[in-house]
């Protein structure tokens, strides 16, 4: 699995590699000051054999003629990079963004930008070390900057309309005000290891991150108060049937047992086409939106139970 920033540029302007390290590296000391590192990392660059720094004199530039670049990070503890492509817009590539053409202001930009002829993307694969995944958004913001261009991506790296580099970076790897709580919740992640691998002070999130569990999905459909499952049966005191989400203590769905009869393969069911439907996930709500529910007043409360309770 990989995600990617695609770098759509308005302008026929072809920076040097190094001009895009310089850049990039700025807006990375800048992001990573308030964190005092005792270790700064700097971002470096491969093509082909020959290596590239911010300080490199050589002509090689972001219309490279090798394959894909390779951006990495020095002092390389733990390894990994970002490869980015330089592309040549195609018809494929005009009839996808024909399909946005309708789509909003910032799409109908990035359709009149392919004019250009161009466009790069940076690709993150699985398993990158945290300081990558910051890193490959910096160096498409950098791209995007210095070419006037918009920064996409339709695979997860980052959700919402193209965005231009200064309104990217306002929000990237920032929890909280990130788009969704998914994202937060990622960065956060990400902001920790990063910090630890780097040896900086520690990391307070400015998000009240929600606990995970692992119940597999048959153990999600839960009696409450008892907190027995479906294969185990409810407790003669038990009042609610609990679908609960991916988190401990936010349930999807809350039902009055005593209204409503669904045995334990319909509830499933039902969990299940809750996982199917992107809206109703809470990775992709806002962040302000997310917290977690107290489920004790719900044991206790007689006209809190009464009815359908909760979607």
């Amino acid at each position: 699995m990989s995600t990617t920033f695609e770098v759509y540029p308005t302008t026929a302007y072809i920076p040097r590699i190094a001009e895009l390290l310089t850049l990039a590296n700025d807006k990375l000391l800048s992001f990573l000051r308030p964190f005092d590192l005792k270790i700064s990392p700097v971002i470096g660059a491969r093509i082909g054999e020959t290596f590239i720094d911010r300080s490199s004199s050589n002509s090689f530039c972001t219309q490279w003629k090798t394959e894909y670049a390779w951006f990495f990070i020095t002092p390389d503890e733990h390894g990994g990079g970002t490869d980015a492509y330089y592309r040549i817009v195609e018809e494929h590539t005009l009839e996808i963004w024909n399909e946005y053409e309708d789509a909003g202001d910032r799409y109908g930009e990035v359709l009149k930008s392919l004019s250009v002829g161009h466009y790069w993307t940076f690709r993150r694969s699985a398993g990158q070390p945290a300081i990558i995944n910051l890193c490959y958004g910096l160096l498409a913001a950098a791209l995007a900057e210095l070419t006037g261009g918009f920064i996409f991506s339709d695979d997860g790296a980052w959700s919402g309309p193209p965005i231009q580099a200064t309104e990217f970076e306002a929000r990237y790897f920032k929890p909280e005000i990130s788009n969704n709580y998914g994202d937060a919740s990622w960065y956060t992640q990400c902001l920790k290891s990063l910090i630890e691998d780097y040896q900086g002070i520690p990391y307070i999130p400015k998000v009240n991150l929600l606990i995970e569990h692992d119940w597999p999905k048959d153990k999600r459909v839960r009696y409450a108060p008892s907190g027995r499952t479906i294969q185990e049966g409810p407790d003669e005191n038990d009042r609610l049937t609990i679908i609960h989400s991916e988190y401990v203590n936010f349930p999807y769905i809350i039902i009055n047992r005593t209204l409503i009869k669904a045995h334990g393969k319909q509830l499933l069911r039902v969990l299940k086409l809750l996982l199917l439907k992107d809206g109703l996930r809470i990775g992709s709500q806002p962040v302000s939106m997310v917290h977690e529910t107290d489920i004790k007043p719900m044991l206790i409360d007689r006209d809190f139970y009464s009815g359908l309770i909760r979607y």
